[in-house]
């Protein structure tokens, strides 16, 4: 399958190829409108773990494949997405956060916005010491933004976290938290992948 960007083509095997229905709700996770270039792949959870030693690739009986969600976006609202300031009210527990909760997990911080609550979080990798300047680089502590239900707290949840390829294509994962300790693997996987069907021009 082949898709045109501004900028670059990409060309992917047609088995990694998917139909999502979800993809808008995807775009409205990282703030990106309707009009925004887009397609999703998927990566099977045998492949991943054949590179990733630990990988959780079944949960439940569930295979955990990895989404990987390509998004055609250009100056300004690149820059906005990909910014720290997007995560400043969180940090500093202002703007709503004043009752945030954060628990220390496997050496990483799940910062919850009120205390209790357990349904969209974010994964930190320092703790939010609102006392603190927030780090200037969002991938010096954002490892992602999960979501899953409040009422179950931690099952069927998904994270998701992006980053860039070549191109400047914005690049978003989505796996289970179960495997949220190898996000950077699972990323440097999916770069790896893409990294030889993005062609610049």
């Amino acid at each position: 399958m082949k898709y045109t960007f501004q900028g670059a083509r990409v060309e992917v095997p047609a088995d990694y190829v998917i139909d999502l229905s979800l993809v808008g709700l995807f775009k409205s996770w990282i703030g990106l409108d309707d009009d925004s270039g887009s397609f999703t792949l998927a990566i099977k959870p045998t492949d991943i773990a054949m590179g990733i030693d630990g990988y959780v690739a079944d949960v439940n009986g569930i295979e955990q494949v990895v989404r990987v969600s390509i998004f055609d976006v250009y100056g300004e609202s690149k820059e906005k997405l990909l910014s720290s300031n997007r995560y400043a009210d969180a940090w500093y527990a202002i703007n709503g956060y004043e009752n945030r909760e954060v628990i220390s997990q496997d050496g990483l911080f799940l910062l919850f916005g009120s205390k209790g609550y357990r349904g969209d979080f974010l994964v930190l990798s320092e703790f939010p010491e609102s006392t603190k300047e927030m780090p200037g680089n969002v991938r010096d502590f954002i490892v992602a933004r999960c979501f899953g239900s409040n009422l179950e707290p931690f099952k069927n949840v998904t994270c998701s976290s992006k980053f860039l390829v070549e191109g400047g294509l914005l690049t978003e994962l989505s796996y289970s938290f179960e495997n949220i300790m190898f996000s950077r693997e699972i990323e440097s996987f999916a770069r790896e992948k893409l990294d030889r069907w993005v062609e610049v021009y």
